[in-house]
């Protein structure tokens, strides 16, 4: 089977995937999106609940860059804004509590697909709260502060693969629901991550590679494999 030409009114800038969706971002900032996002219950949908999208269509424009994970898209704004859609059941939206992150009704579904905003507080004493650059893991986000170069994340944390601690008694740090600092990323200005479902790796940009999460199988490439219920790696180790 040859590649088939995916029709696009302008060039592409970027392209992700995820399980069952595709995005581009053309070089103008307009983000196009094809596939359909799934959670827990089967079909959510793309644009609309329920319906699958065969062919590409515009969702969003005045974008820089783009991220997939398995089953949403985050991305950012020329302004610096974190814009995430798609599943939010592991907190990896970072704009719904874990409470209301799945899709009770047509009307919430609906929501979820719609590309909008995450909340952020303003980090004490900066300026802005601007971002420069957006990964995504699997189930999580990550975005980097303009000012300061810190990691920020929100998503699943089952396994410490996003070195967040839970920020109060009623959070159990499994999932983390709203962006938070990544305290434990601290020390170095990141110049990529990548994760799957309980892993996650960093790329300094004085070019050394650290990992965080779950240890078995030896993902991590720490030079051990340790079985299933040892401590994981919580904070980033080169």
């Amino acid at each position: 089977t040859t590649p088939g030409i995916v029709e696009l009114p302008e060039a592409a800038a970027q392209v992700t995937a995820g399980d069952s969706h595709s995005a581009a971002l053309t070089v103008s900032g307009k983000v196009y999106l094809w596939g359909n996002f799934r959670d827990s219950r089967g079909q959510m949908g793309l644009i609309t609940a329920g319906k699958a999208e065969p062919e590409p269509k515009l969702v969003v424009s005045d974008i820089l860059q783009i991220a997939s994970g398995s089953d949403h898209v985050a991305m950012l704004t020329a302004k610096g804004d974190l814009l995430t859609m798609g599943c939010g059941e592991q907190g990896q939206l970072g704009r719904l509590p874990t409470r209301t992150a799945p899709r009770r009704a047509c009307a919430a579904a609906q929501e979820l697909l719609k590309p909008t905003k995450a909340y952020i507080p303003k980090p004490k004493g900066c300026k802005t709260r601007a971002f420069d650059r957006v990964w995504a893991a699997a189930y999580a986000t990550f975005v980097r502060l303009r000012e300061t170069g810190r990691l920020y994340g929100c998503g699943l944390n089952n396994y410490h693969q996003m070195g967040a601690q839970a920020q109060s008694s009623s959070e159990s740090g499994t999932v983390i629901s709203v962006p938070q600092p990544l305290t434990s990323c601290d020390g170095h200005r990141w110049k990529l991550v990548s994760g799957g479902q309980h892993h996650t790796l960093l790329l300094s940009e004085e070019g050394a590679v650290f990992s965080l999460g779950r240890k078995e199988y030896g993902r991590l490439g720490l030079g051990e494999s340790a079985p299933a219920g040892n401590n994981d790696q919580d904070k980033p180790a080169p």
